[in-house]
C-alpha cells in the first residue's frame, strides 16, 4: 500500500509537474486562525503555575473547505520549494516545560498533569493532537530545531511535522472534520506573537490530490482587560477585548452581623461586626459595659427585708 510523507515532498512536487498534473484551482486551505483556550490572571506566589501569570494559551488552526480534507504535513523548504521559513515568533518567549521536543509527544500526557500541572499548558507544533492519548497518530518531525528555540522566530528553513496514511485510512487527528479545522500549534505566551508555516493537504482525503499552500503569517494579539482596577485586569494585554469586569464587592455576608450587606459577592468574615450580648443594667452584679444588646439576664440583688416591729 502506497503511503506519502513529507520526506518525499520534493520528489512528489517534481513528479506532479512532470506528469502535467495541476493543483486544485480553489485553495482547500483558507488560512490560519487562533483561539484563546485559557487566560491566566493574578496568582498567589506559591501557585505552581505562578510562572505563567497573565499568559494566554492559544490554539492555532488550519481552516479548510471540505470536512474530508487531510493535513499531511506542516512544513517549510526554503531552498528546494521556495517556501517562506516556518516558525513561531513570540518576543516574550513561550511556556515550554515539556522540553523534550518542539512537537506534541509522549510527554504531553494527561497522566503527568496531576504531578506536573504546568505540562498541561505546554507549547508545541502538532497535527490535530493536544495530548498524546488522543485518538490518531502522533505526528513525526524532522528539522524542527531545539525545544529552547520553539518561539524564537520564523527561522526554520527546512523542517516538517507530518503524519502518514492513505486514501480511506488517514489518522483521525489529521482530518478536518465537521468543524473544518485541524490544530497545528499550541502557543502559551505573555504577549503578541506571529506564526507561519506551509501546509500539505490531501484534498478531500484523496492521496493523489495534493495541494501545497503557504498562508500569510498569522499575527495573534494578546487580548484581555487593560483597565486598571478591574478584577480581571491583565497588565500584559496589548489589546482590550472588552471583557473588563467591575471589582467584586467584598464585605460581610453574615445575616447575623451588625453590618450585613446583601450585595456582597466575596464574603470576608473579618469584616463582620456582631452584637455583644450581655447585661446592660449598671446596678446588676453581672453588668457588662461592653454589651451592645441586653440579653435579659441581668442579676440584681434585692434589698434585705425590714426587721420586724418590736413587741
Amino acid at each position: 500500500m502506497k503511503q506519502l510523507t513529507l520526506l518525499s515532498k520534493v520528489a512528489m512536487c517534481v513528479a506532479l509537474l512532470a506528469l502535467g498534473l495541476s493543483l486544485p484551482a480553489h485553495a482547500q486551505l483558507t488560512g490560519y486562525t487562533a483561539e484563546l483556550d485559557t487566560m491566566f490572571l493574578e496568582m498567589e506566589d506559591d501557585n505552581v503555575l505562578a510562572g505563567i501569570e497573565y499568559y494566554g494559551v492559544y490554539d492555532v488552526y488550519a481552516n479548510f473547505m471540505d470536512p474530508e480534507d487531510v493535513v499531511g504535513a506542516v512544513y517549510s523548504d526554503v531552498v528546494a520549494l521556495g517556501t517562506p521559513p516556518m516558525g513561531i515568533d513570540a518576543p516574550c518567549g513561550c511556556h515550554n516545560p515539556a522540553a523534550t521536543s518542539v512537537v506534541v509527544d509522549a510527554s504531553n500526557n494527561p497522566a503527568f498533569f496531576l504531578a506536573f500541572p504546568e505540562y498541561e499548558y505546554d507549547s508545541f507544533w502538532t497535527i490535530g493532537m493536544r495530548t498524546s492519548d488522543e485518538d490518531g497518530q502522533l505526528p513525526a518531525n524532522i528539522g524542527m530545531g531545539a525545544a529552547t528555540d520553539l518561539c524564537s522566530g520564523l527561522n526554520i528553513e527546512n523542517g516538517t511535522v507530518y503524519i502518514t496514511g492513505t486514501t480511506g485510512d488517514w489518522p483521525a487527528n489529521a482530518v478536518a472534520g465537521e468543524d473544518l479545522k485541524v490544530l497545528v500549534a499550541r502557543v502559551t505566551t505573555c504577549s503578541d506573537f506571529s506564526i507561519q508555516a506551509c501546509v500539505q493537504t490531501y484534498v478531500g482525503g484523496v492521496q493523489d490530490s495534493v495541494q501545497q499552500f503557504c498562508p500569510e503569517p498569522l499575527l495573534v494579539l494578546h487580548q484581555g482587560c487593560t483597565e486598571e482596577g478591574a478584577c480581571n485586569y491583565n497588565p500584559l494585554a496589548t489589546t482590550d477585548d472588552g471583557s473588563c469586569a467591575s471589582p467584586l464587592a467584598t464585605g460581610c455576608f453574615d445575616s447575623t452581623a451588625l453590618n450585613f450587606a446583601s450585595d456582597v459577592v466575596v464574603h470576608d468574615p473579618a469584616a463582620c461586626s456582631f452584637f455583644n450580648l450581655g447585661c446592660m443594667a449598671p446596678q446588676a452584679i453581672n453588668y457588662d459595659p461592653e454589651a451592645t444588646r441586653d440579653d435579659g439576664r441581668c442579676d440584681v440583688l434585692s434589698p434585705p427585708p425590714s426587721p420586724p416591729p418590736p413587741f
